[in-house]
């Protein structure tokens, strides 16, 4: 498997292209804000207004993101979308509500901390942050959970790279568990489907770190492929068949 500082690298680079993603929604906003101040007969500051939102949008980005990419993701990641997005925008409401109603109400110095607090709470204001924010967070963990379940396949299939016939020289690697039928037999139809789960989770890291693809699930078998200077580049298709199944198979055979 993957080296630890491999696996940082992965990550850290996962969450500079989330950080860039944010960055690029962030002044695209900030454009959509000042054109709306203009067709309302303001006189906006456009760089201002654009400088505020790149900011905003690159320390939500490296910290937000972070967040998400070291920390949650892999709490996350075993709990289907919706409930694991409910539990990631409660921590976008802390945040933004930290950020544009705590704080402010700190650095001004209000001895009436409670009704300002409330007050910039149920605002307009902070609502309308709240709601672009877990937007984002919520576009970013789709993102993040469809890469993760296919490699990094999936942007060259949103592109478009396989609407059309083509030929690649590629590696495949077939992963299968041992045993399985008598497994099945043991622990039964439903534990085995939740192991199976287990499983898939489980090596979804050591496929992404090693940049390959997920071609197709069949059943207890799980088809793998590289780009051929992907697959021999550190021998990372040796290094992902070492991946042992063992962790999941003990905890889900547990009485």
């Amino acid at each position: 498997m993957s080296s630890p500082l491999s696996k940082l690298q992965r990550r850290t680079r996962r969450t500079l292209r989330i950080t860039l993603a944010w960055v690029i929604i962030g002044v695209l906003a900030g454009i959509w804000e000042s054109n709306v101040m203009a067709d309302h007969g303001l006189d906006p500051d456009r760089e201002t207004v654009l400088d505020g939102h790149f900011w905003r949008s690159l320390f939500a980005g490296l910290i937000g993101g972070g967040l998400y990419i070291f920390v949650m993701r892999d709490r996350l990641r075993k709990l289907p979308y919706l409930p694991a997005f409910g539990i990631m925008s409660a921590l976008v409401l802390v945040a933004v509500t930290f950020t544009y109603a705590v704080l402010p109400v700190l650095m001004v110095g209000d001895p009436a901390f409670l009704p300002a607090f409330i007050e910039r709470s149920l605002s307009w204001h902070l609502i309308g942050h709240f709601l672009f924010w877990d937007l984002v967070m919520g576009m970013t963990m789709l993102m993040v959970r469809l890469n993760d379940q296919f490699g990094s396949g999936t942007a060259g299939f949103l592109l478009g790279r396989y609407f059309k016939p083509r030929q690649e020289l590629r590696i495949f690697m077939f992963l299968d568990m041992r045993s399985s039928t008598a497994i099945a037999e043991e622990i039964g139809d439903t534990r085995y489907f939740q192991l199976l789960n287990e499983v898939y989770a489980d090596i979804t890291d050591p496929v992404i770190y090693s940049e390959g693809d997920i071609y197709q699930y069949v059943g207890d078998e799980i088809s793998v492929s590289w780009q051929l200077h992907r697959g021999i580049k550190g021998q990372r298709c040796l290094l992902t068949s070492r991946f042992r199944f063992s962790n999941s198979r003990n905890k889900s055979s547990k009485p």
